[in-house]
C-alpha cells in the first residue's frame, strides 16, 4: 500500500469504474450495488494491481518496472511471461465483476497504464480505520 496520506487520512482502496471497490486490507475486489460477490486476489495479483493503481495512472509502467517492484521486492522469480500471466488472470477476475476489459491498458513497447477517469482513491481517517468493508 502507498505511504501517501492526504490531510491526515489514509487510503483504504480504490473505486474502479464507479461500481467496484478494491480493498487494500482485504486484497479483494468488491462489487457495489450488484448481486455479484467479491473476489479475493492472490498475493501477486494484488501487488500488481496496487502497483498499477499507484503508478500507472496516465503514465506507463513497463514490464521491467513491474518485475523489479513487484516480483523482486517480494523475493519472487520474475519474467516477462510471468508478468503477462498475472496481468491476464487479473484482467479475467476484474471482468467477472463487470469492469471493462480496457481498464488495464497495454501499449506495445511502452507498458501498462490506467485512465485516471476510471478510478478514484477512497480515504478514511485513522479513527475510522476500524470500519471494514466485508467481502
Amino acid at each position: 500500500m502507498s505511504d501517501n496520506t492526504v490531510s491526515g487520512v489514509i487510503p483504504m482502496g480504490y473505486l474502479i469504474e464507479g461500481n467496484t471497490f478494491y480493498s487494500y486490507e482485504k486484497k479483494s475486489l468488491i462489487s457495489i450495488g450488484s448481486s455479484r460477490k467479491g473476489i479475493r486476489l492472490r498475493s501477486t495479483q494484488s501487488n500488481v494491481l496496487e502497483y498499477l493503481l499507484e503508478h500507472a495512472i496516465e503514465s506507463f509502467v513497463t514490464d521491467e518496472e513491474l518485475m523489479l517492484n513487484v516480483w523482486e521486492k517480494n523475493d519472487l522469480r520474475a519474467s516477462t511471461q510471468r508478468v503477462w500471466q498475472v496481468i491476464n488472470s487479473l484482467r479475467l477476475k476484474i471482468q467477472e465483476l463487470g469492469i471493462s476489459d480496457h481498464f488495464i491498458l497495454r501499449v506495445s513497447k511502452k507498458g501498462f497504464y490506467i485512465r485516471e477517469s476510471s478510478i478514484r482513491t477512497i480515504y478514511c481517517s485513522p479513527a475510522q480505520n476500524h470500519q471494514h468493508v466485508e467481502v
